[in-house]
C-alpha cells in the first residue's frame, strides 16, 4: 500500500474516532491532509471504501495479537495479556462499535468485514479457553465453550460503545483503567470455571484488574 493511501487511512482514523464517522466527509479528511478531494479519490472511491480498510486493518491486528504460546502451556496472566491486546486494538478502532451498528445498511463490503471479524474473535476466543482447559487453570465443559467465548467477545465489542457513549464524558477514569474495567468483567464470567490449582493466582489477578468507575 502506498503512503499516500497510509497516510489517508491513519487521518481517517483519527477523525472517525474523535469526532464520530458520520459527521467526517472525505471532504473533511482531504482539507485535513492538505490535499484535494481529487487526489483523495484517486486512492479511495468514496468513504465507505475507507472504514472497509479500517476495518480490514483491525481484523489483521486482531489475528495477529492473538498468539498462543507454542512451547508451554497457557496461563492466566498469558490469557488476559491476549484479551488486553484485542481491547487496544479495538479501542484504536474505538468508531467501529460506537458507529457502525448496522453494517449491513450500508454495503454488502462492510458486512461481510464485520462478519469475518465477529468470526474471528470468537473463534480466537474458543481457542484460548480451551488452551485453558488443557492448561488445568480452568474446567469447562465442551458444549460450556461457545457459550464463554460469545459472552467474553459481548463484553469486549460492547465495551467499546458504553465507554465511548457513556463513561468518557463523565468519570475521571483513564482509558487504561477503563479497559481493565472490561477485563474484570470477563474475569467475573470465568470465575466459576477456575480449578482450585489456580485459584490463589485468579483471586490475585481479579484484585488487580478491579476499578470502580
Amino acid at each position: 500500500m502506498s503512503k499516500t493511501k497510509e497516510r489517508i487511512l491513519d487521518a481517517s482514523l483519527a477523525m472517525f474516532n474523535e469526532q464520530g464517522e458520520r459527521q467526517v466527509t472525505t471532504n473533511h479528511i482531504a482539507r485535513e491532509l492538505g490535499m484535494s478531494p481529487g487526489n483523495l479519490y484517486y486512492h479511495f472511491k468514496n468513504k465507505d471504501e475507507i472504514v472497509v480498510r479500517l476495518y480490514r486493518r483491525l481484523i489483521e491486528g486482531v489475528s495477529e495479537g492473538i498468539v498462543l504460546p507454542s512451547d508451554r502451556l497457557m496461563t492466566l496472566k498469558d490469557k488476559h495479556g491476549l484479551l488486553e491486546q484485542v481491547l487496544q486494538s479495538l479501542w484504536a478502532y474505538r468508531f467501529i462499535y460506537r458507529d457502525l451498528r448496522d453494517p449491513d445498511s450500508r454495503s454488502s463490503e462492510l458486512a461481510i468485514a464485520a462478519r469475518e471479524l465477529t468470526r474471528l474473535s470468537l473463534s480466537s476466543f474458543k481457542r484460548v479457553l480451551r488452551a485453558c482447559v488443557d492448561a488445568g487453570i480452568m474446567n469447562i465443559q465442551p458444549e460450556d465453550i461457545d457459550g464463554l467465548a460469545m459472552n467474553n467477545y459481548l463484553v469486549l465489542s460492547g465495551w467499546q460503545g458504553l465507554v465511548t457513549s457513556c463513561f468518557d464524558q463523565v468519570c475521571q477514569l483513564s482509558p487504561e483503567e477503563l479497559a481493565r474495567s472490561a477485563i474484570y468483567q470477563i474475569l467475573l464470567m470465568d470465575r466459576p470455571y477456575i480449578t482450585d490449582s489456580a485459584r490463589a493466582e485468579f483471586e490475585h489477578m481479579q484484585s488487580e484488574y478491579r476499578v470502580i468507575i
